[in-house]
């Protein structure tokens, strides 16, 4: 017997749920600059990273928060590559303004410590300090940019000779970076914070140099340390 495989129904259109969804768009843009960036394409990751975070500033909805603080660390990190963070300044400024008032803790975070960023390498402190004196940070943020924020304000503070908080903020960023990983920004922070130290008239602990995976990096700063010691011994 025959049997009849023909069907009424129609068969499901899936057109419309093959269509892209912004935050699917926006994330394969996002790991387009990233690829460009690591294969130092710089001309073209500027160009990219320029295109995404105009296509994400289109959209208003939470879950494109995350991804828009993302395309924006690119886009700044595209143009310090190039010696161009000085022109994307003002977008940054906008950018932050806008994540107030829309109430965006992750893009607010973000933003600030990339405009810290842009004024310190610019040696721009004085901006800087006013930019932290007239913000604040929020409190709903990642420990990572919390870190990175300490990190940018114990260095404005050092810079104004503030040295005594500036210790404290670099010790902050300090217990906040990640333990597992990010051990390049721990050793700069380990760093800034040796200077100061010795800046304040204190010698570090010579523990602290044989830290794992820092004793290599930190090598020259002990040899700092042992000839500020001597220097501070009496002679007979």
């Amino acid at each position: 017997m025959e049997m009849d495989t023909s069907t009424d129904k129609k068969s499901p259109d899936l057109s419309a749920s093959m269509t892209t969804v912004p935050e699917v768009s926006a994330y394969l843009q996002l790991l387009c600059v990233a690829m460009l960036i690591d294969n130092k394409n710089l001309e073209n990751a500027v160009e990219a990273s320029t295109e995404l975070i105009e296509f994400v500033s289109k959209f208003k909805s939470r879950t494109m928060d995350d991804i828009g603080s993302r395309a924006f660390f690119f886009y700044s990190r595209a143009h310090e590559l190039t010696n161009n963070l000085a022109v994307i300044r003002p977008r940054l400024l906008t950018a932050y303004r806008t994540a107030v008032l829309r109430h965006d803790p992750t893009g607010q975070a973000m933003l600030l410590n990339l405009l810290l960023r842009n004024y310190i390498h610019y040696k721009l402190y004085d901006q800087a300090d006013k930019l932290v004196q007239r913000t604040d940070f929020p409190e709903t943020r990642s420990n990572n940019q919390l870190a990175r924020f300490m990190y940018f304000d114990g260095r404005i503070k050092a810079i104004q000779l503030d040295y005594t908080d500036a210790f404290e903020s670099l010790q902050q960023a300090m217990r906040k970076a990640p333990q597992g990983t990010a051990l390049g920004f721990r050793i700069i922070v380990q760093k800034f914070m040796f200077i100061v130290q010795m800046l304040t008239g204190d010698i570090p602990d010579r523990a602290t140099f044989r830290q794992q995976y820092m004793e290599k990096a930190l090598a020259p700063y002990l040899e700092l340390t042992k000839s500020v010691r001597v220097r501070r011994m009496p002679i007979c």
